[in-house]
């Protein structure tokens, strides 16, 4: 509702779910139980480490038969559980005509793991894994991703697709984790929200904004009641057309258990866009936890992001973060710095041309000292001369602490005819073991009721020992 001309806005919403389910099992013991979501997240950001996504209940609303999103390179699709749990798998529900072949080495693809509890976005995201051990289920249609169990109230996944993989849309996201149960049991959950946002523009460039927000859960016959209460402040002024400052303030208060959660975190971001071609961000966040009044962790954290038009068609991007954590409770101190530097030019209407330099350092200071470095180069030229043709030139080097790994990979593809595709890829990788992999597949989409796809692949590898693999595949999927 809004008054005084649009200067004062409120908003407020409530929400009841009844959740009831019985377990049957050979004996007493530990299975994976699904746990449950709030709301469904979703975006594409190559940086995922700091990024906002937006809500998407229908991610979660346990209709696995219709499509929300169509994947792209960099998606980001996660859960916000009602409550800080523990996970160890996320499954992620595809379209039923869609196939996982990773005999293909152009179609494998990799899945990255992160968590977070933050409130506020853009959200901290803390990696559990970049390439998360999973299988597709052809019965359910679905990846079932598997990584260290985590307990956090945000969790999601990034798709990074391989050269030539199929696109598909995602129905649903689910999570899971073990808990222990007796033969048979009986839960039910009984879950309440509400949340409310007051904003109050006094002046025609500052706002003050007030929300607050409780998502409580209470479990039977274990008696577990579990709440988060969040509630924050923040100040917007729009100094100029160039410049937007934020300051906010956050507390949040969750119980879970017999544990009682309690994290403060004040932001400052600025904004500016002093060009017309030139878009900068700087945050800085500084976030204290404490569990039963004992002070756990501190963490400081600064991030900057530019977007620079260079030129028509030629955009640099940089992100640079800085972080300092001191863990008290484990008496554990880690800096870490990261920066990404990515220059992507439209050369001319058919030659893109890309180049980035990823570089990480974190040292971590327990009982001993520990430091790990990570560097990366990658470079990418497409030509593509028709709607018909297309060439791609990849080249990445990386050095992780004790191994260095170079990466080069050349591919064409080609429609033959509207309907026949046609794709070759070579690719070399010299590291601790070198390998080398050539494949030539072809694609006919034959109609709408079907598709048919044949190939050949070679690879080798070479280390102590010599490894040669021929794979022939072909495939027809109908449609009905």
């Amino acid at each position: 509702k809004n008054f005084w001309h649009n200067r004062i806005s409120f908003s407020a919403e409530g929400g009841y779910n009844y959740y009831d389910s019985t377990t049957t099992v050979p004996e007493a013991g530990e299975i994976e139980q699904k746990r449950l979501a709030k709301d469904g997240l979703y975006g594409v950001d190559s940086s995922p480490e700091h990024s906002s996504l937006s809500p998407a209940t229908s991610l979660v609303d346990g209709n696995q038969d219709v499509s929300v999103l169509t994947v792209q390179e960099y998606m980001n699709v996660g859960v916000d559980l009602f409550y800080p749990q523990t996970v160890d798998s996320i499954y992620v529900y595809t379209n039923k005509d869609y196939v996982y072949d990773p005999s293909i080495p152009s179609e494998v693809i990799e899945w990255a793991v992160y968590y977070s509890d933050e409130e506020e976005q853009p959200r901290t995201w803390t990696i559990i894994t970049n390439n998360a051990s999973f299988s597709y289920n052809e019965t359910y249609h679905r990846f079932e991703i598997s990584f260290a169990a985590q307990q956090a109230r945000y969790f999601k996944v990034v798709y990074y697709p391989g050269t030539t993989s199929p696109s598909f849309q995602i129905t649903e996201i689910e999570t899971y984790g073990l808990e222990h149960i007796e033969q048979k049991s009986k839960s039910v959950s009984k879950t309440y929200t509400g949340n409310c946002n007051l904003s109050i523009r006094p002046l025609e460039k500052w706002t003050a904004a007030y929300y607050l927000s409780y998502y409580r859960t209470d479990i039977f016959p274990e008696a577990n009641l579990n709440y988060t209460l969040s509630h924050g402040v923040s100040i917007i002024g729009d100094l100029s057309k160039y410049f937007l400052l934020t300051l906010s303030y956050q507390r949040t208060r969750s119980r879970t258990l017999e544990t009682i959660t309690k994290v403060n975190t004040y932001t400052f971001n600025w904004r500016s866009n002093p060009l017309e071609t030139l878009d900068t961000t700087l945050t800085f966040s500084h976030t204290e936890t404490n569990e039963d009044e004992e002070l756990i962790s501190k963490v400081n954290t600064l991030v900057f992001n530019s977007i620079f038009m260079l030129w028509k068609g030629i955009d640099v991007n940089w992100n640079f973060n800085l972080s300092h954590a001191n863990n008290v409770r484990d008496d554990t101190k880690s800096f870490s710095v990261y920066s990404d530097l990515y220059l992507r030019a439209l050369l001319t209407k058919t030659l893109s041309w890309d180049i980035g330099y990823d570089q990480s350092w974190q040292r971590t200071t327990n009982e001993e000292t520990i430091k790990t470095t990570y560097t990366s180069i990658y470079s990418t030229l497409v030509y593509t001369p028709s709607s018909r043709l297309y060439g791609r030139i990849f080249i990445q080097y990386s050095d992780a602490e004790e191994e260095e790994r170079l990466l080069h990979e050349y591919s064409i593809g080609c429609f033959i005819t509207p309907k026949v595709q046609i794709n070759a890829i070579s690719s070399f990788t010299e590291a601790d073991i070198d390998q080398m992999t050539h494949s030539i597949d072809i694609n006919w989409n034959i109609a709408r009721w079907g598709s048919f796809r044949m190939g050949y692949s070679y690879s080798h590898s070479n280390n102590d020992i010599t490894q040669k693999t021929h794979n022939i595949y072909s495939r027809l999927s109908v449609n009905f």
